[in-house]
């Protein structure tokens, strides 16, 4: 064959590109569509631009990676797929398949290791290979034979092209990447190194090996954060660079494009009712008209002239530049039912980020942006931010003027720290959404598309991506004025499309109004305090983690009598398995012995090495994800960490944290507890924690009405121990501690769906017995079996289950005729109310606590929330009645048929109280 071009494709990256940048469609039915649709579209427009001869597309397998052995947080802070998309993944590959396309999911290799061992063996074959992908870890590949192409943006790079985008060449990528980390992929990088930081080392030393060996001299804090970084780059460097030599089952020659399956389409495209696709299929036709222009680079900077989006014929949007304008504008204000407001800032660190102008509504339509701090080269007619501040402060501080924005949270951050304290608000439309729909997205762009039919401008349009990525206060006014009144116009539109819904069913109307809405500046007021961090402590510990760590090396090195790769798979299996003959428990997809955790733990109850090998990666993780990384997010000025609540984010209503996550801290290990002591209260002060105890079992109780349950709880009795008594016949007094933990993974893993075989793995027991101790179980408590049934069969009835609150779940796979997919959405039924229950319980609690402690005199401010713990900081002289004002506000915030208990400490810091 003459044509020697080979295309790969990363289809995991065309699949999300496609899920996040086009509408959600679906079939009449309510079958999520939009992805399948996309991919469709977008490989079309590849085949018809490119006629390849050869042709991969790549997805990522389910099995964990090298990389995940070698750094156990690998890819950990990604959020899981949506639904609606993970729907769409099955037909998708019948897809793929249909249209004669060679489809890779190899097990235990990523996708990007197998497009770089594909683009090596095709360059050293004489192929032109192309590489379809915006995923800038594939720019190390680029070369003579190898380049990339971005479909979104019809961009193909070469190695000048590399370049031109990233500040260096293709050979320096890995360097670079290095440097920088990776967040999506949750890569630790050098704190503070961003693209321009790291492509001027590589210009300047060359090469990361330079930029090490030259550390000294790079001054200022950055500096020595590079020099505090040499053993976190070494990993990161492992974690980067791709695997060019993968063992693949495939090889080019094996991966020619077949002819599509025409019937097969025809019957998929009538399911899925994409109407044009059919009808081009019918005729015989490409479904694209797109012609690529192969030899365009990256393009120049766009100017200001090709910045400037639409400005559909209902919006007028103005700049306000004039004090005599703003004042007239405040004038209207008074006379508004409803002012909606969004800042415009340049970062999203709310602790940090600077003011750059705020945009307000009061009919839809209509969009006001006060510039104040943009900073162009010509800086543009702007009004004086203290003028603005001192004009604004009476209308914002207002409690009778309602305020609405879009995460309104962050708002209130910025003004605060310009001192104004936002009062009156009264809706935020990322909320209403939440409590409209949790499995859904709620930021505005998709809010806008969903409800107004109203595509929005995304920043990046008007900043650019990447590295060349401008901060607001670096956009042209005239392109700033329409992105920022148009948030404004957008949120207050939002409003009224998203309140009737929410205000419609009553108990979702009082979710909205009595928890979520209040919770909002409670939330922003612990933020805006945070937590006060032992910073030499955490940084002795890290010292002390890093020389455990090298003792642990040592003693591997001396086990396996030699020195190897910790962090490698394959050199870990020829030693353990090779050399020393260890029995081999498990094997990968490739026939290779396994040494994943699971491996390792069971051979750690006979052999040493193991062991250590398990030890050493739980200490590189806390040293990574802890002891250095929660130094790095300490505030300078305050001393404290500031992590930001998520309101919008879980679908049960429980609030996580980020930036940093400090709910996944351990708790039952030495190291969790020293971490856990850097957290502390300030000099005078003491840290109260409150903890609700058994809350879920106690809404089991409260569910199911179980009547030998309820007496348990209203006795007090030790309900592990209770449990125990019941399912193995054995006095109370007479349960042994092994009993009671037989009892408690019972009492656990029954909420959480565990079936037989879960429960035998966890207590080491054979299935049936296993399966026993299930039917003892509901035999003693036959109640909570039926509320499970009863909660399975509401679910499939209704489609969604509720809390006692009146949260919703939705449950789209309640009737799947997916086995998988119908259990895990049974599951769900079941436990979804008890723990959004217990989500609402505490949250209904914070908001008592902050409103019994401002009525109060005590010295005390509430910090943190973790699971269904509160922490508090107060005064010492305060602290026994702050402690019992805690305990009571939380007891009885609401009654059901068991009581509430919560376990209060005091202590100096977060272990002590733990």
């Amino acid at each position: 064959m003459s044509n020697k071009t080979f295309l790969i494709i990363d289809g995991s990256n065309f699949l999300f590109r496609a899920y996040h940048a086009l509408p959600p469609l679906t079939t009449k039915s309510g079958r999520p569509t939009g992805a399948i649709r996309g991919v469709i579209t977008m490989f079309q427009k590849l085949l018809d631009s490119f006629d390849p001869a050869y042709v991969a597309v790549t997805f990522d397998a389910k099995s964990k990676s090298f990389r995940s052995d070698i750094y156990a947080d690998y890819k950990a802070h990604r959020p899981p797929m949506p639904d609606d998309l993970r729907e769409q993944i099955a037909p998708l590959m019948d897809v793929v398949d249909l249209l004669g396309l060679p489809r890779l999911i190899i097990d235990g290799i990523e996708a990007d290791d197998v497009i770089a061992t594909l683009a090596i063996e095709g360059k050293s074959k004489g192929y032109s290979v192309i590489i379809a992908s915006s995923d800038k870890d594939l720019a190390q590949l680029v070369d003579d034979q190898i380049k990339m192409y971005d479909g979104m943006k019809n961009v193909m790079l070469d190695r000048e092209g590399v370049f031109e985008k990233h500040g260096v060449y293709p050979e320096s990528i890995r360097d670079y990447l290095t440097l920088m980390g990776d967040k999506a992929d949750n890569i630790p990088g050098v704190e503070g190194v961003g693209p321009k930081t790291a492509a001027k080392w590589i210009t300047e030393y060359q090469t990361l090996e330079g930029i090490l060996a030259n550390a000294e001299q790079i001054k200022g804090k950055v500096g020595e954060r590079l020099r505090n970084s040499f053993e976190q780059i070494a990993l990161s460097k492992k974690l980067t660079t791709l695997v060019m030599d993968a063992e693949l089952p495939y090889k080019v020659e094996d991966l020619e494009l077949r002819d599509a399956n025409v019937e097969g389409l025809r019957e998929l495209y009538t399911e899925f009712e994409f109407h044009s696709l059919l009808k081009q299929l019918v005729a015989g036709k490409s479904d694209s008209t797109f012609k690529p222009m192969l030899n365009t680079m990256v393009s120049a900077p766009r100017t200001a002239e090709w910045l400037m989006p639409r400005k559909p014929d209902f919006q007028d949007y103005r700049a306000i530049t004039t004090l005599k304008d703003l004042d007239a504008y405040i004038a209207r204000i008074s006379d508004a039912h409803r002012l909606s407001i969004d800042t415009e800032t340049d970062g999203l660190d709310f602790m940090q980020a600077k003011l750059v102008g705020i945009s307000l509504s009061i009919a839809t339509g209509e969009g006001v942006y006060i510039p104040v701090q943009h900073d162009l080269l010509v800086a543009p007619e702007q009004l004086a931010l203290q003028d603005v501040i001192t004009r604004l402060k009476p209308i914002l501080e207002n409690s009778d003027i309602a305020k609405v924005g879009q995460n309104l949270k962050f708002d209130w951050h910025i003004l605060q720290r310009y001192g104004i304290t936002l009062n009156g608000i009264a809706d935020d439309t990322m909320l209403a959404s939440y409590v409209w729909d949790a499995t859904e997205k709620h930021n505005m762009d998709d809010l806008a598309l969903k409800y107004l039919d109203h595509t929005t401008t995304p920043f990046e349009e008007i900043a650019g991506k990447g590295r060349a990525q401008k901060t607001f206060n670096e956009i042209p006014l005239e392109v700033a004025t329409h992105y920022a009144a148009e948030d404004a116009d957008i949120t207050l539109r939002l409003w009224q499309a998203l309140k009737p819904r929410v205000d419609s069913i009553p108990t979702l109307k009082s979710l909205y109004e009595t928890i979520e809405m209040p919770l909002l500046t409670v939330l922003a007021k612990m933020e805006h305090d945070g937590i006060l961090v032992n910073v030499p402590h955490l940084e002795a510990f890290s010292a002390e983690l890093a020389e455990r760590l090298t003792k642990l090396e040592n003693e591997v090195y001396h086990l396996a009598g030699e020195e190897f790769n910790l962090s490698s798979p394959k050199q870990l299996g020829e030693i353990l398995f090779g050399k020393l003959g260890l029995p081999v428990i498990k094997k990968t997809a490739k026939g290779q012995p396994s040494t994943n955790e699971e491996v390792l733990q069971e051979l750690a109850l006979d052999f040493p090495l193991p062991k250590h090998i398990i030890e050493y990666r739980e200490l590189s993780k806390l040293k990574s994800t802890y002891t250095d990384a929660l130094v790095a997010e300490v505030d300078a000025t305050t001393q404290r960490i500031h992590t930001s609540f998520n309101q919008a984010l879980t679908s049960t209503g429980r609030l996580s944290s980020s930036k940093p996550n400090l709910q996944n801290i351990p708790v039952r290990t030495e190291e969790g507890r020293k971490i856990r002591q850097a957290f502390i209260a300030k000099d005078g002060y003491k840290m109260i924690s409150a903890d609700y105890s058994q809350i879920e079992l106690r809404l089991m109780a409260h569910f199911s009405g179980d009547e030998t349950l309820i007496a348990a709880f209203k006795n007090d009795l030790d309900i592990h121990r209770a449990t125990a008594s019941e399912v193995f016949h054995t006095p109370l007094e007479e349960v042994s501690g092994d009993l009671r933990r037989s009892a408690k993974a019972i009492n656990f893993g029954l909420i959480y769906g565990m079936g037989a075989f879960g429960l035998a793995k966890q207590l080491g027991i054979a299935r049936a017995q296993a399966q026993d101790y299930i039917q003892r179980y509901f035999s003693r408590y036959p109640s909570i079996l039926q509320f499970m049934e009863d909660a399975k069969e509401k679910a499939r009835q209704l489609g969604y289950v509720e809390t006692l609150l009146g949260r919703r779940l939705p449950l789209p796979d309640i009737n799947s005729t997916n086995h998988m997919m119908k259990s895990g959405a049974e599951r769900v039924a079941v436990n979804a109310p008890l723990q959004g229950t217990a989500a609402d319980i505490i949250k209904l609690a914070m908001i008592e606590v902050d409103k019994q402690l401002a009525a109060s005199s005590l010295d005390a401010k509430m910090l943190l929330q973790v699971h269904d713990e509160l922490i508090l900081e107060v005064v010492e002289k305060d602290a026994e009645a702050a402690a019992q004002l805690l305990k009571n506000a939380m007891e009885k915030i609401i009654e059901l048929k068991v009581p509430l208990k919560v376990e209060v400490a005091i202590g100096d810091n977060w272990d002590e109280v733990h």
